[in-house]
């Protein structure tokens, strides 16, 4: 009986020297990287993370599973992918404020500023998101295709937003969308909400920006980034909208993969 609490104390002692801490330190500072995706895997409190786009063929930042805290700010400027991208796992995370920039899609990409497959409580709090390039959305919410996680609260907070046929789109999320932000019109509206499989959603105080001739009097219009070095890019489009059966495809609800 001796030997055997001995070794199940031993055994204990082992479990407790080598299992992985619950409460990692938080990554403190600020990122910037250059044709380089930046990925989020765990705590943060960051002052502001940078990703810059040009030349390789990837979204620009991931928040991913266990990624959660705070970012100050984030700034992407991209050509090809997405600007962010929020996967299942990450969750409690709130970001301050910033922008992103989309000029340019890969052929054959589905580019949203935000594309959110799952997470859970997840603010952007005052982004400025002119994904003008988009052939989505600047703002898309819905389960991705493997259905790991249903977007539940992933919100943006007085934000603008623009780009896509539909600028903010709402699917299959539970308390996910836009409060108090002004979203610029697409080419087919400018929020769109599933019915029946967006639970809850939220589209609060949401501010239509009005459009003269077509051309949304979007509060940022004026800041574009430097054009993309010169150079070939023959993977790059820069088309502003799908066609209206590719639209229709998104209606059916379709999960999408990114």
């Amino acid at each position: 009986m001796i030997k055997a609490l001995t070794s199940a104390a031993a055994l204990l002692a082992a479990c407790i020297v080598f299992m992985p801490s619950a409460h990692a330190a938080a990554l403190t500072g600020s990122v910037s990287l250059t044709d380089r995706p930046w990925v989020c895997q765990g705590p943060v409190n960051l002052a502001s993370v940078t990703v810059v786009i040009r030349t390789a063929q990837t979204d620009a930042i991931h928040l991913a599973a266990g990624c959660t805290g705070t970012i100050g700010r984030v700034t992407v400027i991209q050509y090809h992918g997405d600007g962010i991208k929020v996967g299942p796992g990450a969750h409690d995370l709130s970001i301050g404020g910033g922008s992103i920039r989309c000029l340019a899609h890969d052929v054959g990409k589905h580019q949203d500023g935000i594309q959110a497959m799952g997470g859970q409580r997840i603010t952007f709090n005052g982004l400025s998101d002119l994904c003008s390039s988009a052939n989505n959305s600047a703002f898309f919410v819905n389960e991705g295709a493997a259905g790991h996680q249903v977007p539940d609260t992933i919100v943006c907070v007085a934000c603008t937003l623009e780009g896509g046929g539909f600028p903010v789109r709402i699917g299959r999320s539970v308390n996910s969308g836009v409060r108090s932000s002004r979203v610029c019109p697409g080419k087919f509206g400018s929020v769109r909400v599933s019915p029946g499989i967006a639970q809850n959603p939220v589209d609060v105080g949401t501010v239509l920006v009005a459009s003269i001739a077509g051309v949304p009097l979007c509060a940022s219009s004026g800041s574009t980034p430097p054009a993309n070095p010169a150079g070939p890019a023959p993977a790059t489009t820069t088309t502003q909208a799908p066609a209206a059966k590719a639209e229709g495809r998104h209606h059916r609800h379709r999960r999408h993969a990114g």
